[in-house]
């Protein structure tokens, strides 16, 4: 009775947790309120601190945010975020800071199959292999990199353009035609 309890609890906390994350992540798009897109990187780097998944969503805001705002806030918003992890930190950084960085940032962590629910399919000696590891991080950086030079920036003239427009103004848009949060040309 008490295990079942137990684990009632982790799963609610769980669920708790990941849905706040989210919804403090999603309810920072575009303001048009200054102080709010002041705000915006601020509450993001806050939901990063609770649950690192939101790295994932990194790539895909960086491209939307250098398309629509250009380098200079694409840069700020990056300087925030890391800002704010820094400041949330301090009191574990100023006491070991060696034990902090190598706990929080563990890319090494091995997951327990038994939690998994997308990877049921390969056995788990594959699952909790180095190698299998190694190709999900592959696969996973190939299709971004395939993204951004064959889809996210097609209709602006190709990533090379877009960069290049980026670095010679960077304090305007990069892109010529108007995103939508899900990176779709708008023309």
């Amino acid at each position: 009775m008490t295990a079942g309890l137990c684990f009632l609890s982790l799963w609610q906390y769980w669920y708790w947790n990941m849905d706040l994350t989210i919804q403090l992540f999603f309810c920072t798009g575009e303001h048009k309120d200054f102080k709010l897109r002041l705000l915006t990187p601020c509450i993001r780097s806050g939901a990063l601190s609770v649950k690192m998944s939101i790295l994932l969503y990194l790539p895909g805001l960086l491209v939307i945010t250098f398309r629509r705002k250009g380098l200079a806030t694409t840069l700020r918003y990056l300087i925030t975020i890391a800002a704010v992890q820094v400041l949330l930190a301090f009191p574990f950084l100023s006491e070991d800071p060696w034990s902090y960085l190598k706990g929080a940032f563990d890319l090494g962590r091995v997951f327990l199959y038994k939690w998994t629910v997308n990877w049921r399919f390969v056995d788990e000696p594959t699952f909790l292999s180095p190698t299998f590891a190694l190709s999900l991080l592959v696969g996973h950086l190939t299709v971004l990199v395939a993204f951004g030079l064959f889809k996210w920036y097609k209709p602006d003239g190709g990533v090379w353009k877009i960069i290049n427009r980026g670095l010679r103004q960077p304090l305007r848009p990069a892109g010529l035609t108007p995103t939508t949060p899900d990176c779709k040309s708008l023309i």
